[in-house]
């Protein structure tokens, strides 16, 4: 098993609009191919390159030169993409898994094999190292530029949109952070998972709407022989995070007032909210109603101030204890 890092490059049309997107069969046009392959270990093996003639956007985009720094004149040179998909899959060998910075470059490969009615890479032979990378390390399921994973881990670099460079950088990426690219195909494996997670990480994006409508109220029935009894029910405590959906530990019970009661709760990818229980006596118990807010500044030294004055009292009850003794 062979792990081929994968990156293209590739034209569009000069006028962007719909009508051209829906009315052409080939949209973007591959110019150039770059890959690197290395063994299972991410040591170096082998590395192919190719600039492609192209005949559907023979003109290239402005956009294009400005990132690739291609010219028609260096294309015009180039390959015919047929050509170059038939020496490209007899490179890759027979047992290979692709490795890409993204989902487009499989996509585009796809698109201009279909185009030319010609044989396609296996698209079960592939993994997208974004994902990977945002699993492993950054675990929020966020989309990164190449780029910006460099600068922000320190990783010297090649130029980048250049296909080979591209590719090599993204096999740096794996290197540099350890990334365990067996495990990262594994987890990858299971579309559901992933989709499940995208939605997190959507609901992320909307963090400050969906946090806009805190707080929010619960009532409950139940009444309880003590305040100290209610605390330790996990019916009346317990709730899913409003962003990820995974369950919430709380930080000890501090007495606000006399019938009030708070804490900070926290779920497993960090989101914090303020939590009070407010009890009213009743003739056989207390019935209590739990607020759920988004946490402020104020409130997390409310809950501060309140802790260390609850501790406080403690030592001086334990102090006069000792004393009476």
């Amino acid at each position: 098993m062979v792990y081929i890092f994968l990156d293209l490059e590739w034209n569009y049309p000069l006028q962007i609009d719909r009508k051209t997107k829906q009315s052409c069969e080939l949209y973007e046009e591959i110019i150039q191919i770059g890959a690197v392959k290395v063994n299972e270990n991410l040591e170096f093996i082998d590395m192919f390159k190719v600039n492609i003639k192209p005949r559907v956007y023979p003109i290239i985009n402005e956009e294009v030169k400005k990132l690739t720094h291609l010219t028609e004149e260096q294309l015009e040179k180039g390959m015919h993409f047929e050509a170059v998909n038939l020496a490209f899959l007899d490179w890759c060998g027979e047992n290979y898994i692709f490795l890409t910075w993204g989902e487009d470059d499989i996509r585009v490969l796809h698109q201009n094999q279909h185009a030319y009615g010609i044989e396609q890479v296996r698209v079960e032979n592939y993994g997208d190292v974004q994902k990977i990378y945002a699993l492993q390390i950054t675990k929020d399921y966020r989309q990164y530029a190449l780029e910006k994973v460099l600068q922000t881990h320190n990783i010297n670099g090649l130029i980048a949109h250049n296909a080979l460079n591209d590719a090599w950088n993204t096999l740096q990426i794996c290197r540099c952070l350890k990334l365990d690219i067996k495990k990262g195909l594994n987890d990858l494996s299971n579309p559901e998972e992933w989709k499940q997670k995208g939605n997190i990480f959507r609901r992320m994006g909307r963090k400050d709407e969906i946090l806009a409508k805190l707080p929010k109220r619960y009532c409950f029935s139940n009444v309880y022989e003590s305040k100290r009894s209610a605390l330790k029910d996990s019916e009346l405590t317990d709730f899913k995070c409003y962003i990820c959906g995974s369950s919430v530990t709380y930080s000890r019970w501090v007495q606000q007032r006399k019938d009030k009661y708070i804490s900070i709760a926290e779920c497993t990818n960090g989101m914090k909210y303020f939590v009070r229980i407010n009890f009213l006596k009743k003739k056989n118990g207390w019935r209590s109603n739990k607020i759920i807010y988004q946490i402020t500044e104020k409130q997390e030294q409310l809950y501060k101030e309140k802790g260390q004055k609850q501790e406080n009292a403690m030592k001086k009850i334990k102090e006069n204890s000792k004393k009476k003794k």
